[in-house]
């Protein structure tokens, strides 16, 4: 059967890996300096969040086929077929798109972070009959922004991280 697949930007999931990496590096290097339990507690809940964020957005895809769409998260997926879906909206909020497809009893949030935005709404849009689709949606299908200050967030952050790693280990340097 043909389908397409649709997953997190690339762009986003680099840094956001290597913000979680750089952050474990940092917590294991602060263990095995024994630095206080305040320090200990904060970076592990860093951590954390950021393992949990980075799953959820590992698992991430959308996947169409001819009769349906299914969004697939973290040990969760929901299938909505397209002959149900009577609604297809969205709206931009500072570059970010929130996209609903809903049905009579059930809906669906996606936003643009997932990689050719432009396509996967094209995909849907054709399999749709044009009186379920807001005109916001069409519009915004022309033309989608693209969201890019997450990804600058979280190469500042590594950056950040990278930093703070240096100077802890730069005990080691000497």
């Amino acid at each position: 059967m043909d389908f397409k697949q649709y997953k997190i930007r690339k762009a986003f999931m680099f840094p956001l890996g290597l913000t979680l990496f750089l952050g474990i590096a940092l917590l294991g290097l602060c263990v095995f300096q024994n630095e206080t339990p305040p320090k200990l507690v904060v970076l592990s809940l860093m951590v954390l969040s950021l393992g949990l964020f980075f799953l959820e957005s590992l698992f991430r895809r959308i996947v169409i086929n001819r009769d349906s769409i299914t969004h697939f998260k973290f040990l969760r997926q929901k299938t909505m077929p397209f002959a149900d879906i009577t609604s297809f909206e969205s709206m931009s909020l500072r570059k970010r798109v929130f996209s609903t497809l809903s049905s009579e009893e059930n809906f669906l949030i996606f936003t643009n972070a997932y990689e050719n935005y432009a396509d996967l709404t094209r995909e849907i849009l054709e399999r749709l009959p044009k009186n379920a689709v807001s005109p916001e949606t069409r519009e915004l299908a022309s033309f989608p922004p693209v969201k890019r200050g997450d990804i600058i967030s979280f190469w500042i952050t590594a950056i950040i991280l990278g930093a703070i790693l240096l100077q802890q280990a730069s005990v080691y340097f000497k």
